[in-house]
Protein backbone atom coordinates (compact mmCIF):
# COMPACT_ATOMS: atom_id res chain seq x y z
CA UNK A 1 0.00 0.00 0.00
CA UNK A 2 1.33 3.40 -0.88
CA UNK A 3 1.47 6.04 1.81
CA UNK A 4 -0.75 8.29 -0.32
CA UNK A 5 -3.62 5.79 -0.52
CA UNK A 6 -6.20 7.60 1.60
CA UNK A 7 -9.83 8.07 0.64
CA UNK A 8 -12.92 9.78 1.99
CA UNK A 9 -16.44 9.59 0.60
CA UNK A 10 -18.09 12.24 -1.50
CA UNK A 11 -21.62 10.95 -1.13
CA UNK A 12 -21.05 7.27 -1.95
CA UNK A 13 -17.97 7.81 -4.12
CA UNK A 14 -14.44 7.36 -2.74
CA UNK A 15 -12.13 10.29 -3.50
CA UNK A 16 -8.40 10.34 -2.83
CA UNK A 17 -7.14 12.72 -0.16
CA UNK A 18 -4.14 13.45 2.03
CA UNK A 19 -3.58 11.61 5.34
CA UNK A 20 -4.62 14.55 7.55
CA UNK A 21 -7.90 15.06 5.68
CA UNK A 22 -8.59 11.31 5.97
CA UNK A 23 -7.84 11.22 9.72
CA UNK A 24 -10.13 14.19 10.42
CA UNK A 25 -12.92 12.83 8.21
CA UNK A 26 -12.78 9.32 9.75
CA UNK A 27 -12.87 10.74 13.29
CA UNK A 28 -16.02 12.75 12.50
CA UNK A 29 -17.93 10.40 10.18
CA UNK A 30 -20.05 7.29 10.58
CA UNK A 31 -18.34 4.98 8.11
CA UNK A 32 -21.09 2.34 8.04
CA UNK A 33 -22.57 1.40 4.70
CA UNK A 34 -25.01 -0.93 6.48
CA UNK A 35 -25.45 -2.44 9.93
CA UNK A 36 -27.91 -5.13 11.02
CA UNK A 37 -28.45 -7.02 14.26
CA UNK A 38 -30.42 -10.27 14.38
CA UNK A 39 -30.77 -12.73 17.26
CA UNK A 40 -27.30 -12.22 18.69
CA UNK A 41 -25.47 -11.81 15.38
CA UNK A 42 -24.31 -8.55 13.80
CA UNK A 43 -23.57 -7.87 10.14
CA UNK A 44 -21.51 -4.73 9.63
CA UNK A 45 -20.28 -3.18 6.39
CA UNK A 46 -17.98 -0.18 6.62
CA UNK A 47 -15.92 2.15 4.47
CA UNK A 48 -12.27 1.65 5.44
CA UNK A 49 -10.84 4.66 3.66
CA UNK A 50 -7.60 2.80 2.94
CA UNK A 51 -7.09 -0.07 0.50
CA UNK A 52 -6.68 -3.45 2.14
CA UNK A 53 -3.07 -4.73 1.95
CA UNK A 54 -1.82 -4.50 -1.63
CA UNK A 55 -5.19 -4.86 -3.30
CA UNK A 56 -6.38 -2.13 -5.63
CA UNK A 57 -9.00 0.02 -3.95
CA UNK A 58 -10.82 -2.55 -1.83
CA UNK A 59 -12.08 0.22 0.42
CA UNK A 60 -15.17 -1.43 1.96
CA UNK A 61 -15.44 -4.45 4.25
CA UNK A 62 -18.24 -6.69 5.58
CA UNK A 63 -17.87 -8.70 8.77
CA UNK A 64 -20.25 -10.93 10.73
CA UNK A 65 -20.02 -11.13 14.52
CA UNK A 66 -21.85 -13.42 16.93
CA UNK A 67 -21.78 -16.68 15.00
CA UNK A 68 -18.67 -17.98 16.75
CA UNK A 69 -15.50 -16.16 15.73
CA UNK A 70 -15.87 -12.89 13.83
CA UNK A 71 -15.95 -13.70 10.15
CA UNK A 72 -14.71 -11.53 7.32
CA UNK A 73 -17.24 -11.97 4.54
CA UNK A 74 -15.77 -9.75 1.86
CA UNK A 75 -14.03 -6.61 0.72
CA UNK A 76 -15.28 -4.44 -2.11
CA UNK A 77 -14.21 -1.56 -4.37
CA UNK A 78 -17.49 0.43 -4.46
CA UNK A 79 -20.41 1.40 -2.25
CA UNK A 80 -22.78 -0.54 -4.49
CA UNK A 81 -20.77 -3.78 -4.33
CA UNK A 82 -20.45 -3.31 -0.56
CA UNK A 83 -24.25 -3.02 -0.26
CA UNK A 84 -24.67 -6.21 -2.30
CA UNK A 85 -22.06 -7.99 -0.18
CA UNK A 86 -23.82 -6.86 2.98
CA UNK A 87 -27.12 -8.28 1.73
CA UNK A 88 -25.44 -11.62 0.97
CA UNK A 89 -23.79 -11.70 4.41
CA UNK A 90 -27.10 -10.89 6.09
CA UNK A 91 -28.76 -13.80 4.28
CA UNK A 92 -25.87 -16.09 5.27
CA UNK A 93 -26.24 -15.04 8.91
CA UNK A 94 -30.00 -15.66 8.79
CA UNK A 95 -29.51 -19.15 7.34
CA UNK A 96 -26.82 -19.96 9.92
CA UNK A 97 -29.04 -18.79 12.79
CA UNK A 98 -32.00 -20.75 11.42
CA UNK A 99 -29.82 -23.88 11.31
CA UNK A 100 -28.82 -23.40 14.96
CA UNK A 101 -32.46 -23.35 16.00
CA UNK A 102 -33.36 -26.54 14.15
Amino acid sequence: MLMGDYYILDGKTPVECDPLTWAKWVSETDTHVAYDELDGATVSTIFLGRPWAHTPRLLFETMVFGLGDAKLVGRYPTWETAEAGHAEALELARRTLAGKGA
